[in-house]
């Protein structure tokens, strides 16, 4: 584990510079024991590190040097819970952004991650996987009357809305798996 007591243990140093390595030492074994193994977002580390009543300066700190480390890396952890919300689990680019947004990963990591994304392929994809027996039916005009096949796909709709996706890709994403649906609001 990197101290770093030892380095601001010299004359050169005034009895603040020497305290304030001290709470950061102090600041940094205590997170590293909260930790414990797990990956936790430079938001939750700064939090603990309030609660735990640690000067602001102390907090970006400890928070620097364990991102130095390697103990915190918020793009990895955003990539992780992107990776989790794909296929059958997706959702809109905006409310994966609020979701890492409230674990506490750093806004840039967040942009970062998800300007690769795109509302309407995960539209796509989310109708696609979730939703394949419901588009087999659909497909099979034959044997679905209108007024279920309306009933479906108003049903599908609402499960991409709750998903995040605006109004706008939703239509956008019927269009590309060739179903149409006329909603009145």
């Amino acid at each position: 584990m990197k101290t770093t007591s030892s380095t601001w243990n010299s004359d050169h140093f005034t009895n603040a510079d020497q305290e304030f390595a001290r709470q950061v030492q102090a600041g940094r074994t205590a997170i590293l024991s909260w930790l414990a193994g797990r990956r936790r977002s430079s938001g939750r580390i700064a939090e603990r590190l309030r609660v735990l009543e640690y000067t602001d300066e102390v907090i970006k700190e400890v928070v620097s040097t364990l991102t130095e480390d390697g103990y915190i890396d918020d793009e990895r952890m955003a990539r992780a819970v992107l990776k989790q919300y794909n296929g059958r689990r997706a959702e809109a680019v905006r409310k994966t952004a609020e979701r890492l947004s409230r674990m506490g990963i750093h806004q840039g990591a967040i942009q970062s991650v998800l300007e690769e994304q795109d509302d309407l392929e995960l539209a796509v994809t989310l109708l696609k996987t979730h939703l394949d027996s419901f588009h087999a039916d659909l497909n099979d005009q034959g044997e679905v009357p209108a007024e279920k096949r309306e009933k479906m796909l108003v049903k599908a709709y609402r499960h991409l809305a709750s998903r995040g996706f605006n109004r706008a890709t939703i239509f956008q994403a019927f269009a590309r798996c060739s179903l149409r649906i006329d909603m009145d609001c």
